[in-house]
């Protein structure tokens, strides 16, 4: 999800900004996650990839809110029909559904 809010914002490189961006890698991912993106990512795609694993960490309800905030953008900018409010399609119980999958 967090790589498509990066596509509907047209992001070509990080939000977070250096140095908390490395300061966030370092707190918050393993070495092994660490090293798996530094060998399997391009170089120009590396610091997006470190933004999307850090803030896959937040709640789902968190990215789901930035993923239909950037869809809300992405369609504005282009002239297409907006999407309806979340509390129109889901129920407010949805937020805090603690069902493990």
């Amino acid at each position: 999800m967090v790589h498509a809010v990066q596509e509907n914002l047209n992001l070509t490189r990080a939000a977070i900004p250096e140095p908390l961006l490395t300061w966030l890698v370092r707190g918050y991912l393993t070495d092994s996650e660490v090293m798996t993106v530094l060998v399997m990512y391009d170089e120009k795609d590396i610091d997006q990839e470190f933004e999307a694993r850090l803030l896959a960490l937040l709640p789902n309800w968190l990215i789901g809110s930035l993923l239909w905030t950037s869809e809300q953008h992405q369609r504005f900018v282009s002239g297409q029909r907006m999407l309806p409010a979340p509390w129109e399609i889901l129920p407010v119980q949805a937020i805090a559904w603690d069902y493990p999958y």
